[in-house]
């Protein structure tokens, strides 16, 4: 009874999520938290990628001329040629600069995941062979160099996917505070991104937008 109760909570919270967008700290905290978790994988990587995918949006709506309620829309819009779907908003997010090629093949691989993860029928989903082989394509998670715990030793697939969500996701979300949001994000401004995810010897070092670290001058 009380896994199923638990069950129910993880889909309400699941359907939560894809109306109403959490603040950036309780996002943060699930996602630094739910690998943690022994039960109900499956629906909690979901919930990761749910988490993941409004971050994105955010980013993408920096470059909006409309408000934030007109850019909901937009994303919510199903119709043929809409940008409900995680592809076309990896997509547009590439053609706008918020990424570059490895985090929009990491962001590829994070859907390719999550679509393995939500057709999964065994309760542990990370286990499964075809999940396993993704998620062992995953880059981020091993390649932060900043970040002790990425030496730390071998990553199951769960974790891999998980470090590699969170990550992404604070570069993302944590890029877009109320005094940035109308300033469009982009990959090569951000300190964190290429400290995080490119050897930043080879791209510009604006650094305009960081977290509290101070602006570098540019080549």
């Amino acid at each position: 009874m009380a896994s199923n109760s638990r069950a129910a909570r993880i889909q309400e919270g699941l359907q939560r999520l894809m109306l109403n967008r959490p603040d950036a700290r309780d996002s943060w905290e699930f996602l630094s938290s739910w690998p943690s978790d022994p039960g109900h994988e499956g629906a909690l990587a979901l919930m990761a990628a749910t988490l993941l995918e409004q971050a994105l949006e955010s980013a993408i709506s920096t470059h909006f001329a409309v408000n934030r309620e007109d850019a909901d829309s937009i994303f919510l819009d199903q119709s043929e040629g809409g940008l409900s779907a995680f592809s076309m908003k990896i997509k547009l997010a590439y053609a706008l600069g918020i990424i570059e090629k490895k985090v929009r093949k990491e962001l590829t691989l994070i859907k390719t995941i999550r679509n393995e993860v939500a057709h999964a029928r065994a309760p542990a989903v990370f286990a499964a062979p075809t999940i396993v082989t993704t998620c062992n394509h995953l880059l981020v998670w091993k390649e932060l160099a900043f970040d002790g715990s990425a030496g730390a030793g071998p990553l199951n697939a769960k974790a891999k996917y998980a470090k590699s969500i969170e990550y992404t996701h604070a570069y993302l979300s944590g890029s877009v505070t109320e005094e940035t949001a109308r300033v469009p994000l982009l990959f090569e401004d951000s300190a964190f991104y290429c400290r995080a995810f490119l050897d930043q010897e080879t791209y510009p070092r604006r650094f305009v937008r960081d977290f509290g670290a101070a602006s570098a001058p540019e080549d």
